[in-house]
């Protein structure tokens, strides 16, 4: 089941590298919304041109460590946190490489409701969290990588962050629950499971019982027909004795 998992993931983050790429050729080569951007006063991202070239490359070798241990060995854990690692920064590099622009983040909201499918908590709580320090970080050292301007006001900021705490806040407590209810599912099915076998344990054992009952009844009826026959043989002989003995006597008493 682990392996499915990883498996759907991994192909989810392939698609997601290949979003970052497409986001990245179109800006970085096609000029895609240049007009916009000079228009709305924005510097673009030139001069950051060797961390975006790190955060480009980042989740992409992550995404390979990723399938090489899937491929090679049953480590899954370590292939769900290399997932949720590639997912993160892929997401970041796509709002960097995108010229920061608000319609990139919500590729966020996209990687945290991917990570939901593996129900677990601590992989929701670090990216999260690496989100979080991107925004707050990112602010006051790139804010042109995070926001596209360095003009943005710091309290639009803090609703991105609140939506992302929000966010992140709703799916802990959708696995919490789910979790919870699929441990009830399955001592439940535990306890049917020892239910059914005891079940089953009693029907061995009362058939057994049953079984022996008959034998030995076959047995004592086994038994009780020889004697039968004995009886009915030895009343034979009675009956033959007798009749000889009134036959000679019949002849002593008959006249010469």
């Amino acid at each position: 089941m682990k392996r499915k998992e990883n498996t759907v993931m991994l192909a989810f983050t392939a698609f997601v590298l290949g979003i970052m790429s497409l986001v990245s050729f179109l800006h970085g080569y096609v000029g895609w919304l240049d007009t916009y951007l000079l228009l709305t006063g924005r510097a673009g991202t030139g001069q950051y041109t060797g961390i975006i070239a790190v955060l480009f490359f980042l989740p992409i070798v992550l995404f390979v460590l990723a399938l090489i241990v899937h491929l090679r060995s049953h480590a899954y854990k370590w292939v769900q946190w290399l997932v949720m690692l590639s997912l993160t920064f892929s997401s970041i590099a796509i709002i960097a490489i995108g010229d920061g622009l608000v319609e990139y983040h919500f590729s966020i909201f996209m990687v945290l409701a991917a990570l939901a499918y593996y129900a677990h908590l601590h992989l929701i709580i670090v990216s999260t969290i690496i989100f979080a320090l991107q925004h707050f970080v990112g602010y006051f050292t790139f804010p042109e990588l995070i926001c596209g301007t360095d003009q943005y006001p710091f309290s639009l900021l803090m609703i991105h962050a609140v939506f992302l705490l929000a966010t992140s806040g709703a799916l802990m407590i959708q696995i919490v629950v789910r979790n919870r209810h699929a441990k009830e599912v399955n001592e439940q099915t535990i306890r049917h499971q020892s239910v059914i076998k005891a079940l089953l344990g009693n029907i061995a054992s009362t058939t057994d019982a049953v079984t022996s009952n008959v034998a030995q009844l076959q047995h004592t009826s086994a038994d009780a027909k020889l004697s039968a026959n004995r009886t009915v043989e030895t009343f034979s002989h009675i009956d033959l004795g007798l009749l000889l003995k009134w036959r000679t006597l019949m002849r002593v008493k008959a006249p010469s």
